[in-house]
């Protein structure tokens, strides 16, 4: 996606019986873009965004070298650089 790098699940989640490829969920705000042009103009440096994710991006915001690997949500205006998500493991 627009120079993202997004890999896609290679493996089966099972839930409750049912199983299931689970790949990244992403949800892009219209404000954010709506056309490729609008949206590639927005993702700059190296975007990573897990096959377990959960992405949402509200706004008309700008993306630079993010690493997500969980739940992210972005809300504003601004331009978001050097982030990193990663899922905590509690014992």
């Amino acid at each position: 996606m627009c120079g993202a790098e997004i890999p896609f699940a290679k493996s089966s989640y099972k839930f409750e019986g049912i199983s299931s490829i689970m790949n990244p969920k992403i949800i892009l705000d219209p404000h954010f873009g709506v056309t490729l042009e609008e949206i590639e103009s927005k993702i700059k440096g190296k975007v990573f965004i897990s096959e377990k994710s959960t992405f949402l991006i509200k706004g008309s915001a700008s993306l630079e070298d993010i690493y997500i690997d969980g739940v992210c949500k972005i809300e504003g205006n601004g331009h978001f650089k050097g982030i990193d998500i990663r899922d905590k493991k509690y014992n």
